[in-house]
C-alpha cells in the first residue's frame, strides 16, 4: 500500500498539474477575443478560429485516447501530457513570431486544439491510473486548486493587458505550458507502482471496447453525453463570447480579468462540499443540481445590465462546478476500467470540444448578424434548458433501468473526493 507521506506527495503533484493546466486553458479562454481582435480579425473570423481549435480537439482526442487505452500498461498519460505541452510551446512561438493572415491563424488554432487543449482529459484519467495503483487522489481538492489558478490567471491577464500589448498573453501561455510540463515530468509514472486494484489486475489482457460498443453498452452514459452537448453548447457560448458580455455591461479588459477571477474563485472550495453532496444525493441527482446551477448562471447573464450582475451570475458556478468532479465519478461508476480513458475523453470532447465548436460558430454568426449579445444569451439559455430537460426525462425512464446498481443502488465512493 502507499504510505501517507507518499500519498500526500502524489496529491500535491496532481494538484500542481491541475493548477498549471487550468492556467493554460484560462489564457485563451478568457482573452482569445481581445487577442484576436487586436490582430485584426472580425467576429465571424474569431468564431471560426475558435471553432477549428475545438474541431481539432474533437477529431484528435478520441484517437489519442484509444491509443492511450491500448498502451496504458507501457506508456502512462503523463507522457502524453508532456508531449501536448511541448507541442503547445512550439506552436505558440510560431504565433508570436510569424505574421499571420486568416489562413495561417487557422493552422495555428488547429495546432492549439490538437495539443494543449487535450491535456485536461488526460490529466483526469491520470488520476484514475494512480487510484488503480493504490494512491488516494483527492480529485475535487485538486480541481479546486485548478480553479484557483484559473482565477489568478484571469486577474493577472486583466492587469497585464492594461499595461502591455496582447502579445503578453502568448508569453504567459508559454510560461504556463513550460511549468505544466516540468511538474508533469516530476510526477512518478503510475505504471512503476505496484498494482493493488483487483479491477486493474483484471484489466490486463482485456481488449478495450470500440467507441460504438462502449456507447451501446452504457446507455445512461450515452444519454448523459447528449444532455451535456446541449447544456455545454449554451454554457460555452457565453464563455467564448464573454468579452462581448463585459463590453455590453459597460466593462473594460480589466473587468474581463476580474470576471475570470470571480468565475474561477467560485470553484475553489468545491473540494469541501462535493463529497457531502455526493453522499447525500448520489451521482445522478448531484449531476442534475450541477446542470441546474450552470443553467441559472446563463439565465442571470441574460438579464445582466451591469458588471455587478455579471459578477453575481458567475457565483452560480459554485453549484455548476460540481459537474467536473461529478463527470469523473460518473465514469468511474458506469464505465469499465479498460475503457475509462476513452470514457473520460468523450465527456471532455463533448464538454470542451464539440459543444465549444458549435457554440463558437453559432455565437460568431449571431454576433455578426445582430451585434447584440442578448440574442446570444437567449439562445444559450434555451440550449441549457433543453439539456436539463433531456437529462430529467430520459435519466428517470429507460436509461435508469439499464445502469441498475451502477447509479441508483450503489453507494457512491467519495474517498477520492475529499481531504482525509
Amino acid at each position: 500500500m502507499i504510505c501517507r507521506i507518499e500519498n500526500i506527495r502524489y496529491n500535491a503533484q496532481f494538484s500542481l498539474l491541475q493548477a498549471t493546466s487550468m492556467f493554460v486553458v484560462a489564457v485563451l479562454s478568457v482573452f482569445a477575443i481581445p487577442l484576436l481582435t487586436s490582430q485584426g480579425f472580425t467576429a465571424a473570423e474569431i468564431g471560426t478560429l475558435l471553432a477549428v481549435k475545438c474541431a481539432a480537439s474533437i477529431v484528435l482526442s478520441p484517437i489519442y485516447a484509444t491509443l492511450a487505452d491500448r498502451i496504458s500498461g507501457v506508456v502512462s498519460n503523463k507522457i502524453f501530457i508532456c508531449i501536448f505541452c511541448l507541442l503547445g510551446i512550439l506552436i505558440t512561438l510560431v504565433h508570436l513570431y510569424v505574421p499571420l493572415n486568416f489562413v495561417g491563424a487557422l493552422f495555428i488554432f488547429i495546432g492549439y486544439g490538437g495539443s494543449f487543449s487535450c491535456i485536461a482529459p488526460f490529466a483526469d484519467s491520470l488520476s484514475g491510473q494512480y487510484v488503480s495503483h493504490g494512491v488516494q487522489i483527492h480529485y475535487a481538492f485538486a480541481r479546486g486548486m485548478g480553479s484557483l489558478f484559473w482565477a489568478i490567471a484571469g486577474l493577472v491577464l486583466g492587469i497585464l493587458t492594461g499595461f502591455f500589448s496582447f502579445c503578453t498573453i502568448l508569453w504567459l501561455q508559454i510560461f504556463a505550458l513550460t511549468v505544466c510540463m516540468i511538474f508533469t515530468m516530476a510526477m512518478k509514472d503510475p505504471n512503476k507502482l505496484q498494482v493493488v486494484n483487483e479491477e486493474e489486475n483484471h484489466k490486463h489482457g482485456q481488449k478495450p471496447s470500440s467507441l460504438r460498443e462502449m456507447l451501446r453498452e452504457n446507455p445512461f452514459y450515452t444519454m448523459y453525453l447528449t444532455a451535456m452537448l446541449l447544456l455545454m453548447t449554451g454554457v460555452n457560448m457565453t464563455m467564448n463570447y464573454m468579452a462581448y458580455t463585459v463590453e455590453g455591461a459597460g466593462g473594460s479588459n480589466m473587468d474581463l480579468g476580474i470576471n475570470g477571477f470571480v468565475l474561477g474563485f467560485s470553484e475553489v472550495f468545491v473540494g469541501i462540499y462535493f463529497a457531502f453532496f455526493l453522499r447525500k444525493l448520489g451521482i445522478r441527482r448531484l449531476l442534475f443540481v450541477a446542470m441546474l446551477g450552470m443553467t441559472l448562471r446563463v439565465a442571470m447573464l441574460t438579464v445582466a445590465t451591469n458588471m455587478a450582475m455579471v459578477y453575481i451570475a458567475q457565483l452560480f458556478e459554485m453549484i455548476g462546478c460540481m459537474l467536473w468532479a461529478g463527470n469523473v465519478q460518473l465514469v468511474t461508476e458506469v464505465i469499465p476500467l479498460k475503457d475509462r480513458i476513452k470514457g473520460q475523453t468523450m465527456i471532455a470532447t463533448i464538454q470542451s470540444g464539440i459543444s465549444a465548436l458549435v457554440s463558437s460558430l453559432l455565437g460568431g454568426f449571431i454576433m455578426e448578424q445582430t451585434g447584440d449579445v442578448k440574442w446570444l444569451h437567449s439562445f444559450a439559455l434555451a440550449l441549457c434548458v433543453m439539456g436539463v430537460v433531456v437529462y430529467v426525462v430520459y435519466g428517470k425512464s429507460k436509461y435508469k433501468l439499464n445502469v441498475a446498481s451502477s447509479i441508483t443502488d450503489k453507494k457512491p465512493d467519495t474517498s477520492s473526493y475529499h481531504r482525509s
